[in-house]
């Protein structure tokens, strides 16, 4: 495997802002505990300390946290009960470490003396904390497993309801007691909870929210970035506003809930994901480190002040004092870290001994980007097209890559496809090449896709559904598959006069684009003038015609096409073409494309076999001397073709060994006696490349019958996924 930073694909996402947001996130927990502009402005510095620590701080940073938790734990909505039991228990170990962390704190303070009480150790424990910043812990373990049991039964809408009734509850047991007090049944109501905990600021009433609406971010309609920058100006205002309204008028019983807090989160996660580029992964657990282990710099920090008689700089001055606790903090956190990064286990491939797996290089698939822009004519754009879970590199990654490439324009095949890219948090245009039924209008809308409508009588099916939608209309110019007739003007015009539906494209496909010469490129040229014609034919009767495409990967690669708004680019994105041209040099393209995905397995067996002994289903595979064969385990089930028995080859140790006997539905058998070296756990390579050699995808689909398109995208969800950044 090349060198780069590897991860597991479903784990991480690329969202900078968010990483970059963690850290001044954790700067302003640390300045909520340590007042550093207390000392500072008179009536001013008050008003500044209470806006920095009683609403920025537990009223932002905090419901950041929980909601940037929501945001990657629920990205495909409610995840496995597997991926929950992870995150919990992930927690709860971090939990029950910083609890030991702060034990001989508690027990210098006499705080542990309480917990000779059970149900008061259990009130910390679960709800509270153990120590006083510690509540975040179990609170996000609880929020994360109510908001999923939620999402499992009443889907996010249901729980979003339901979440926002038990913030409700808790907001007029905290901030706006004061107003529930002053009604008997209410004060009876809190009065028993305040007998369970001594706050409503928890895991059951407050983290919840933050969580669904964490996940709420990837489905909500997207608008410009100009926007979502207002939207959360507004909403920070109204929040200050609530904060100092409550300063003014009332008293707490804690302060830390407000109403205001919802919207003003939901508002910043929006502006944060809008923001595409690099991630910053070393940045979460930085941020995390700080917050677990500030409290404790602030008692190393008075200690070691007192010791040195500093007080007036590190104590008694509030600034200085914030200063060295936030230094100390990151400082300490990044020691624990690189610490704790030399002590963990080391992970390959993202799993210990995954069985079988495809790497995805995203560097190389932002390579390809640039080199298509670079081949594309003046004004065309790209629409990537990641049907089929983008030729099996991952539909939602993919996107997310493309999209801090800029790509704002998306192309898949069916409804489902284009639901779940929008609700792992594609922004851009979606369009769905194929049909759509009218039932399904109003999922069309709801989740703002473009539909194409697939003839003129179509367009007006879904027209007839009465709901507002996008549609991009498909112009047959002689492939006879989907479209309406380019000599119909007159019924293609019709479709822009239907009251519910907005054309915002026409399009057609061309037939023959692979090839470069002779019928089929005179053809290719003939579709291309009656596109030409049409597009004409509409101007002069007055209709305004929106953006049109007419090249797919091959149409970009073998024709220059003038005028054309966009280029659906779809299999030369992910570095392959349908035939081992571009890999032998024998044809030259106009765009150097480098491989996005590689096929990995390992071998699970070794076995000698004697001459003419016979192995595998049918006996298929007759040994022609003693021979050695290896079981690697993946097969037809993982997306390898059944039809590479006896003919296929895979990359072991960088040596090509042959595919011995049939593919089986989880294993394949591969000759390896020429390779006495290979052993239980060696890597096998079906796709990519091993040391000197290189097995491509042209290759492998050449080999099967087949080509590179039906090969990627019958690659099985059963493969993990890997993903190389560099």
């Amino acid at each position: 495997m090349s060198g780069g930073t590897v991860r597991h694909l479903s784990r991480r996402e690329s969202y900078p802002a968010i990483d970059v947001f963690r850290i001044i996130a954790a700067a302003i927990v640390v300045a909520g505990h340590t007042y550093p502009l207390g000392d500072y402005g008179g009536g001013a510095g008050r008003s500044a300390v209470y806006l920095l620590e009683r609403i920025i701080h537990a009223r932002i940073a905090i419901p950041f946290f929980f909601a940037t938790s929501g945001f990657f734990l629920f990205r495909d909505g409610a995840p496995s009960r597997a991926a929950l039991v992870r995150f919990v228990k992930n927690t709860l170990r971090m939990y029950i470490l910083a609890t030991a962390l702060y034990l001989p704190v508690l027990v210098y303070n006499g705080n542990i003396s309480v917990w000779s009480n059970t149900l008061a150790f259990a009130r910390d424990l679960l709800l509270d904390g153990t120590f006083y910043h510690l509540w975040y812990l179990p609170a996000s373990a609880l929020g994360a497993a109510i908001v999923w049991f939620l999402m499992r039964r009443t889907g996010l809408k249901g729980a979003l309801i339901i979440c926002a009734a038990l913030f409700l509850f808790g907001v007029f047991g905290d901030n706006w007691y004061s107003l529930s007090a002053r009604v008997p049944a209410l004060t009876a109501v809190y009065g028993a909870w305040f007998k369970v905990s001594e706050y409503t600021r928890n895991g059951l009433f407050f983290a919840p929210l933050f969580f669904a609406l964490g996940a709420a971010v990837r489905t909500a309609p997207k608008f410009s970035r100009r926007y979502d920058i207002l939207f959360f100006a507004l909403t920070f205002v109204l929040l200050v506003a609530e904060g100092f309204l409550k300063r003014a008028a009332v008293d707490a019983s804690h302060g830390s809930m407000y109403l205001g807090q919802p919207l003003c989160a939901f508002a910043l996660m929006r502006l944060l994901t809008a923001f595409g580029g690099k991630t910053r992964s070393g940045m979460r657990g930085l941020s995390t480190a700080v917050y677990i282990l500030h409290p404790l710099v602030i008692v190393f920090v008075r200690g070691a002040a007192e010791a040195v008689n500093a007080e007036k700089i590190f104590i008694d001055d509030s600034l200085g004092h914030f200063a060295a606790v936030a230094a100390g903090s990151f400082a300490l956190a990044a020691v624990w870290l690189a610490v704790w990064k030399r002590l963990r286990p080391r992970v390959t491939y993202g799993l210990p001994e995954p069985r079988a797996w495809t790497e995805i290089n995203l560097s190389r698939l932002r390579g390809n980007v640039g080199a298509a822009r670079s081949a594309l004519p003046e004004g065309c754009r790209i629409t990537a097209v990641v049907k089929a879970d983008a030729y099996g590199h991952g539909a939602a990654e993919t996107a997310r890559t493309l999209e801090a490439c800029g790509v704002t324009d998306f192309a898949v095949a069916t409804l489902s496809e284009g639901v779940a890219l929008r609700k792992s948090g594609t922004r851009g245009n979606i369009l769905i090449l194929g049909y759509t039924p009218r039932s399904s209008a109003r999922m069309l809308r709801r989740y703002r896709l473009e539909q194409t409508a697939v003839d003129a009588a179509h367009a007006e099916e879904l027209d007839s559904a009465g709901a507002k939608l996008r549609v991009q209309l498909k112009i047959d110019t002689g492939m006879h598959r989907l479209g309406e007739d380019a000599s119909n003007v007159g019924g293609i015009a019709s479709v822009f006069a239907l009251k519910n539906l907005t054309v915002t494209g026409i399009y057609t496909h061309l037939a023959t684009s692979d090839a470069r010469s002779g019928d089929g490129a005179d053809f290719a040229r003939t579709q291309v003038e009656r596109f030409a014609a049409l597009d004409a034919a509409l101007k002069r009767r007055g209709t305004t015609v929106p953006k049109t495409h007419l090249q797919a990967s091959y149409g970009v690669l073998n024709y220059i096409i003038a005028g054309a708004d966009f280029a659906r680019l779809g299999v030369a994105l992910y570095g392959v073409l349908s035939s081992p041209e571009s890999v032998t040099g024998a044809v030259k393209y106009p765009m150097k494309l480098s491989p996005v995905l590689s096929l990995r397995s390992r071998v699970i067996l070794v076995r000698e076999l004697k001459a003419g002994e016979r192995a595998g289903y049918g006996l298929d595979f007759t040994a022609r001397r003693d021979s050695r064969v290896a079981v690697v385990s993946v097969g037809y089930a993982d997306g390898v073709p059944r039809s590479l028995s006896n003919r296929g080859c895979a990359l072991i140790r960088g040596v090509r060994a042959q595919i011995a006997g049939r593919v089986c539905m989880d294993c394949l058998t591969l000759d390896v006696t020429d390779l006495p070296e290979v052993s239980r756990g060696d890597v096998v390579t079906l796709i990519g490349r091993d040391g000197d050699e290189r097995i491509s995808a042209e290759e492998a689909a050449e080999a099967a019958g087949t080509i590179t398109n039906e090969l990627l995208s019958r690659l099985s969800d059963r493969l993990e996924r890997v993903v190389i950044e560099g």
